[in-house]
């Protein structure tokens, strides 16, 4: 299967995804409005985190090893793979549960500043089982690059959250649309394991929890490789919220409480005032962060039909080649397809930025527009370091994706700090598009000295 075909299937599905997405975005956006979406934020992070931590985020692994096994004769292999990634997604997964529920008011109060939600939290420690297993099932289909299997699991899993979401939102209003938002990654379960029994090499006995040390080890890689991920960019994306509201005045209600806590009564009054001026403050803030939260929404959206179709066909293609020089015109051929395309979806969506806010948002967003400039350059750069990323993963070379992490993590923060003081939210998008810009660059540069390395092996 060629790269154009695979993304013809990815297309497909990613576009059903995004619809779907996108009316959830909108009904968000027109019940509880930039302050709804921007309180959000932070939880949506977290589920995206879940999505790929869930299960001990081995994934990518499961992915790279079932591409190089021929299952009709390496069933042995196939099975010890299966029984060792069933035992540490099980694993992970309780580890997680257990956390979530027995620190649920803290988790609440950290992402909302308030422990009302903690019971959406132990809903979500429970709901992480079926993300896990949605994503072993998607990883095994990937593994034989089953384009077609892949995409009609995501279109029927995506239309299932979309009836879960609606009626939870009518339900229980905004707790509910948060439950809502859980299901996104983890409807896609059962027609994964339906589209699964179809290869006859596949049995669900396989599954049965085994262990098997040299397994274990290869995988726990792909563990510590999505630890890593899980800890800078989530984080990086907080600090940025962070900085965002601190810009337009928010500081919490117990600062303000704290400040003016007095026995006299002639106090009692300024500190109701204040309270009610951090409101405002706090209002404004989230409205902000709501628009920033908004654009990278649009992003992380339309860039899925460029994204989507790597994991089907990029990582199990680079897991395959084991010559650096016809690995090396891969990863070329994949630039040459992944560039083109990113520049010509980004600039329709610029030539169409206020039709997609007044399509998917409403007129509160409109000041997001600004900012679509500088985001969509940062998406275009960051789809091209996805395709080195991939190289990275496919290899499991730990060093190299520390590496890589670390230098995203640390252009992000530094960016931010420097830009966020001076112009707000524009600062975020520009602070975006520059960590990008400077990693393509370092990406660009290892890939040349790994061609000439490459080139002087063979000579």
């Amino acid at each position: 299967m060629s790269l154009a075909k695979a993304s013809t299937f990815t297309a497909a599905s990613t576009l059903v995804k995004i619809l779907i997405g996108l009316i959830i975005g909108k009904l968000m956006a027109l019940e509880f409005g930039p302050q709804g979406v921007g309180l959000s934020g932070n939880y949506r992070q977290v589920i995206t985190v879940l999505g790929v931590l869930a299960g001990a985020g081995i994934f990518n692994g499961v992915t790279k090893y079932i591409a190089q096994f021929d299952a009709e004769q390496d069933k042995h292999a196939v099975k010890q793979l299966l029984g060792t990634a069933s035992t540490l997604v099980l694993v992970f997964s309780l580890i997680i549960c257990s956390v979530f529920l027995s620190f649920a008011s803290h988790i609440s109060y950290l992402l909302f500043a308030t422990q009302e939600y903690a019971n959406i939290i132990r809903i979500i420690a429970v709901l992480q089982f079926t993300i896990a297993g949605s994503n072993l099932i998607l990883a095994i289909l990937k593994g034989y690059r089953d384009a077609k299997g892949t995409a009609i699991s995501i279109i029927i899993g995506a239309l299932i959250a979309l009836i879960g979401f609606i009626c939870l939102q009518l339900a229980f209003g905004f707790s509910g649309a948060l439950v809502g938002l859980g299901l996104l990654p983890a409807a896609t379960f059962l027609p994964a394991i339906v589209f699964l029994q179809r290869r006859k090499v596949i049995t669900l006995a396989m599954f049965l929890p085994a262990w098997h040390r040299e397994t274990a080890i290869n995988l726990s890689k792909f563990t510590l490789m999505t630890l890593m991920t899980a800890v800078t960019m989530p984080v990086a994306y907080y600090l940025l919220r962070e900085q965002i509201s601190q810009f337009y005045g928010f500081k919490s209600n117990l600062d303000v409480i704290a400040s003016t806590r007095q026995s006299n009564i002639a106090l009692h009054t300024e500190q109701i005032v204040n309270l009610i001026q951090q409101t405002f403050i706090k209002d404004k803030a989230m409205y902000q962060v709501g628009l920033w939260q908004s654009v990278s929404m649009i992003s992380d959206a339309y860039l899925q039909f460029i994204t989507a179709a790597f994991s089907v066909y990029l990582l199990p293609t680079f897991s395959r080649i084991k010559d650096s020089q016809i690995l090396a015109k891969e990863v070329v051929k994949g630039l040459k397809f992944a560039l083109p395309a990113v520049i010509l979806l980004s600039s329709l969506v610029w030539l169409m930025r206020d039709v997609v806010i007044w399509l998917l948002f409403s007129n509160e967003f409109s000041q997001m527009r600004t900012l679509f400039s500088w985001q969509l350059t940062g998406d275009v750069l960051k789809v091209g370091c996805y395709v080195f990323g991939y190289l990275i993963i496919a290899k499991a070379n730990l060093k190299l994706y520390f590496l890589a992490e670390v230098s995203q993590f640390s252009l992000l923060i530094f960016f931010s700090f420097l830009l966020i003081p001076k112009q707000g939210t524009l600062g975020a998008s520009q602070a975006y598009m520059m960590t990008y810009m400077i990693y393509f660059i370092l990406c660009l540069i290892g890939f040349i000295i790994f061609k000439y390395r490459s080139k002087s092996s063979l000579s």
